[in-house]
């Protein structure tokens, strides 16, 4: 049986990721009007998506298991890997029939609504080392229930297909809110 990290939020200060940007030092969870939405806080602001040479691809999601026996139902994701420089690639994968829904480029909101630093509104309180990551209602997986799931939120970043730095949070097991 893996450990299930119970409270909504983990911190991870003793994780050094050798990349900023890259390292979470912050997990939390939400679920405001029964819609789930996801913190992740960076050691570092990252990078603009539209300054990122060719080549290099930063990463963020989730792996959430809607079910509750400890296997991973869906990953969750975004991503620079878009054919026009500072767009984003976001996607939902069902593990179960390998089917992946996603978009790439404007407009977002399906299949995950999200807030990238450096990608708000002028002006907007956002914190620029927070990404956050939601559904927007009725665009959940139907076996999402915000009340019991447990997910690990992931990081990492790489060069012409080489990983130079990840993370995870937490370290090991899975989240959950209760």
């Amino acid at each position: 049986m893996q450990r299930v990290h119970r409270g909504g939020t983990w911190d991870d200060p003793h994780d050094d990721a050798s990349v900023g940007w890259v390292d979470m030092t912050r997990v939390r969870y939400g679920n405001g009007d029964n819609v789930p939405y996801w913190t992740i806080e960076l050691a570092a602001t990252p990078p603009p998506a539209a300054s990122l040479d060719p080549g290099q691809l930063i990463a963020y999601g989730l792996v959430l298991d809607t079910t509750g026996d400890e296997v991973a139902d869906y990953v969750v994701g975004i991503d620079n890997d878009a054919p026009q420089r500072g767009d984003f690639h976001v996607w939902v994968t069902d593990l179960s029939t390998g089917e992946t829904d996603e978009q790439i480029g404007p407009p977002y909101g399906l299949p995950i609504e999200f807030s990238y630093p450096h990608e708000g509104k002028p002006g907007s309180l956002s914190d620029p080392r927070a990404l956050v990551l939601t559904f927007l209602t009725p665009y959940a997986p139907s076996d999402l229930d915000p009340e019991t799931v447990r997910f690990y939120a992931w990081a990492s970043a790489s060069r012409d297909r080489e990983v130079f730095a990840s993370d995870y949070a937490p370290d090991t097991g899975w989240m959950t809110r209760t």
